[in-house]
């Protein structure tokens, strides 16, 4: 396997954790806690959804999506996941706007948290099962350090 993909992957198994730990703040407002009792738990992960899963998704974006495209086109699952992160990053900052009001409800960021609990889940489920071993089997070596000097060059914040 190569690096790139290394990294999606373990980028994916710190997501899922963060995502158990999310589950288990959803879990307490839903039996009856205050929002105030986890409201600084789910500004972390809003934090967390902001700067670390973002550049996840831009270097997928940036660097594999593209090379992907050009292989199998621009519609089904490269598509699919694009519009996920959309999704997702509509969720996170509707997570956010929420959390920063003085008196957040409680409804509403349960509504958008368990929104980005159940999508992302899936989402990284169909990355691992689905996208990345596709992957692995239509891209070349050439294309693969194309996609890793993209995503090296995102992560370090150089614009190519």
């Amino acid at each position: 396997m190569n690096s790139l993909l290394q990294l999606f992957y373990e980028d994916h198994e710190h997501a899922l954790m963060q995502l158990d730990q999310l589950h288990v703040h959803l879990e307490e407002l839903r039996k009856g806690a205050e929002i105030e009792r986890v409201k600084l738990q789910l500004i972390g992960f809003t934090k967390f959804l902001e700067v670390a899963l973002d550049i996840h998704f831009v270097q997928e974006e940036q660097a594999l999506f593209p090379l992907m495209s050009e292989k199998i086109g621009p519609n089904g699952p490269v598509m699919v996941m694009e519009r996920e992160h959309d999704e997702l990053r509509n969720a996170q900052k509707a997570l956010k706007e929420e959390l920063m009001k003085e008196t957040p409800a409680k409804d509403v960021a349960l509504k958008h948290a368990g929104l980005i609990l159940q999508v992302l889940r899936e989402h990284i489920h169909k990355e691992n099962q689905i996208l990345f071993p596709l992957s692995e089997r239509i891209l070349s070596l050439d294309e693969w350090k194309t996609a890793e000097r993209i995503a090296g060059n995102i992560a370090l914040g150089i614009k190519e």
